[in-house]
């Protein structure tokens, strides 16, 4: 039911935007815009995922109709004015946003069905299924190893959504030496579109390589690479020192 993800959304953000504003208010007055920054983008990530939880999560016949073995070329037959989240996803002609919701209500679920699904729209599906699971998958926090080699294979491909999509839900993984490696190698790349979603997913790294190629970056030439070293420094370390913007 997409529309109630936005009713959702809509009731929480009006609830909490009056205190929320007030905080990042307070913080940038203080001289912190990146810690600012920060505060919303976690801000974003709460209420997608109070609305996701909310509206999809009690949805048991999504779960119950995914098939055993899931293959994009057989899990629906594209009509997108359904409210099946397979056929939505197995179909290339799915706008973004319609994508979206129905990824977000299909790994809801967080079950074995919905695992065998996912994995398969990972490595074989079209790109918009490929780049909406990526962030329903790093916003909701599943880490399954199984879903490590098609997001490096998304991460590394020649699908420019696909590959910005990639680092949300890799910077699950911080403890796995492949992912950071392949994320390290991104963020010193020529890939400009691609470096400040990788930058920002080292942030959940706490490895010294990743810390130390954070504190390179944030002398960077481009300041929205710079910007983005430091908002995952703040991530990782939790301090608003590696703030320029700051007095502190």
């Amino acid at each position: 039911m997409p529309d109630g993800i936005f009713q959702v959304i809509f009731v929480v953000h009006i609830v909490w935007q009056t205190p929320l504003r007030r905080v990042v208010n307070t913080v940038t007055s203080r001289g912190s815009t990146i810690r600012a920054r920060v505060i919303h983008h976690r801000w974003i990530r709460v209420v997608w995922w109070t609305a996701a939880t909310a509206a999809f999560a009690p949805s048991a016949g999504v779960g119950q109709s995914l098939p055993t073995e899931a293959n994009p070329s057989t899990v629906g037959s594209g009509d997108v004015s359904s409210q099946d989240p397979q056929a939505q996803l197995a179909d290339p002609n799915i706008s973004q946003n319609a994508a979206d919701l129905a990824a977000m209500r299909v790994v809801a679920q967080h079950d074995e069905a919905t695992h065998t699904l996912v994995l398969a729209l990972l490595k074989n599906g079209p790109e918009s299924a490929k780049v909406a699971l990526a962030k329903a998958l790093g916003l909701v926090g599943w880490s399954d190893p199984d879903f490590v080699d098609p997001l490096l294979g998304m991460l590394q491909g020649r699908q420019p959504a696909a590959a910005a999509a990639a680092p949300l839900a890799l910077a699950q993984y911080p403890d796995n030496p492949l992912v950071l490696q392949a994320l390290l190698a991104e963020a010193k790349s020529d890939r400009t579109d691609l470096r400040q979603p990788v930058i920002r997913a080292l942030g959940t790294f706490g490895q010294k390589p990743a810390a130390q190629t954070l504190l390179d970056l944030l002398h960077d030439d481009q300041d929205p690479i710079s910007e983005a070293a430091g908002d995952a420094l703040i991530e990782m370390t939790g301090r608003t020192a590696f703030d320029h913007d700051s007095d502190t």
